[in-house]
């Protein structure tokens, strides 16, 4: 074993082994010392690089932090997207927030979110933003992404139904504790999208925008006028075959 002195004054190690019974001669060893000390400029920078994907991965998303890490950051910078549009909302949340002490509310929403974001992410969907309590996220349609639209609404459904599992466990864990319990909406829509930055010369965000986009959260919205837990838009259900509840024709907020 043998150090790695990386910039900053960290240390870090690397390991060799053979097979021979005496082990690493002498100047076997000088030369593992020598490679060790020119390859370690070159090691740092693959873990900074490793590290600021994974980074990148967390609070972007995996397929913006690749695009951000591979320099992707000019402002408007991005391509129109055909996709599967998630937006979900947690309810009764101005009154949990009043109600819970902040620890516990932020407990509520981790716990909220890891069920919610956690499906889609699971489901191979990208979680693009976390907006105060709601969720936007996509199942986009391409090459690197679902092949098909069937398959990208398959993927959308099932997320629906494990966030689902996942919240009544947690809620009967809640309830058991004697913990307000987590009640959430959720719109699945279908459409075209710009994917890429928006914000400042100085702060960007890396996101979805456009009219489906907004129509989304929208939608969301009538889960509480309805009283549904979920609901498709009529152009999700274009796109995949099933058993739907027709809910009639609303007017969007702002249409």
């Amino acid at each position: 074993m043998l150090p790695l002195s990386f910039s900053g004054g960290r240390i870090g190690a690397i390991i060799f082994a053979t097979r021979k019974t005496n082990g690493f001669s002498d100047p076997q060893i000088v030369y593992l010392q020598e490679i060790t000390h020119a390859v370690t400029r070159g090691i740092e920078i693959l873990i900074l690089n490793e590290t600021a994907l994974s980074l990148l991965n967390a609070y972007l998303g995996k397929t913006a932090g690749k695009r951000v890490l591979s320099g992707v950051v000019q402002q408007g910078k991005g391509e129109t997207i055909e996709a599967i549009i998630w937006f979900s909302d947690l309810r009764a949340s101005t009154r949990l927030s009043e109600t819970l002490s902040p620890d516990h509310y932020l407990t509520l929403l981790n716990q909220y979110f890891e069920c919610l974001a956690g499906s889609v992410l699971q489901k191979g969907g990208e979680v693009l933003r976390f907006i105060g309590d709601a969720v936007l996220a996509i199942f986009s349609i391409g090459d690197h992404n679902f092949k098909t639209w069937n398959s990208a609404c398959e993927a959308a459904l099932c997320a629906v139904r494990e966030a689902d599992n996942e919240v009544n466990k947690l809620n009967q864990s809640r309830q058991k504790a004697k913990l307000p319990t987590i009640e959430y909406g959720v719109a699945l829509h279908v459409g075209e999208v710009h994917y890429g930055n928006i914000g400042t010369s100085e702060r960007v965000e890396f996101t979805v925008i456009g009219k489906a986009a907004n129509e989304a959260a929208k939608i969301e919205s009538l889960c509480k006028v309805l009283c549904k837990k979920v609901i498709l838009s009529e152009n999700f259900t274009l796109y995949h075959d099933g058993a739907w509840q027709y809910l009639g024709q609303h007017i969007l907020p702002g249409s």
